[in-house]
């Protein structure tokens, strides 16, 4: 995306592992905002100034697989567990607890990059990409529009 090469003036990271696990989580997990302008350089009273057309802002994730235990989540063909089962299955796991966690948890499994490098290279699919936001555009309010370099 040519606009994440050029026009990229900030950038704020969001998310957290701490999160609650539904459709945006799965989507974007740890993500970051993007803040781009379009605009140009000018002259005012001598002085040389960015004119500020429009601000834009979209968000980027990757999705890399990369680092083998990195968690991917407690799942079952059924889906997955929510973040306060996925602590409930671990403290069960940890104590060797494997009636309770049977009887509770019956099919789950904790996923990490390693085991979906494995089903990718078993299965010849799947693969790292990164996802962009379509880009909302705005004006700058009348105080950003001239910006005096």
């Amino acid at each position: 995306m040519r606009i994440d090469t050029f026009s990229v003036v900030n950038v704020r990271q969001f998310g957290s592992k701490l999160d609650t696990v539904d459709d945006w989580y799965g989507a974007m997990g740890n993500s970051n905002m993007k803040v781009a302008v379009k605009g140009h350089v000018d002259k005012l009273n001598s002085k040389d100034v960015f004119v500020t057309e429009q601000i834009g802002m979209y968000l980027k994730d990757t999705y890399d697989f990369v680092g083998a235990n990195e968690p991917l989540g407690i799942w079952s063909k059924n889906g997955i567990l929510d973040k306060i089962s996925s602590v409930d299955y671990a403290a069960l796991y940890a104590t060797g607890s494997w009636l309770a966690l049977w009887i509770k948890y019956n099919g789950y499994v904790p996923v990490i990059n390693d085991s979906f490098r494995k089903w990718q290279k078993k299965h010849n699919e799947g693969g790292d990409f990164i996802v962009f936001s379509d880009i909302l555009w705005m004006n700058p309010l009348p105080q950003h529009k001239i910006i005096h370099l």
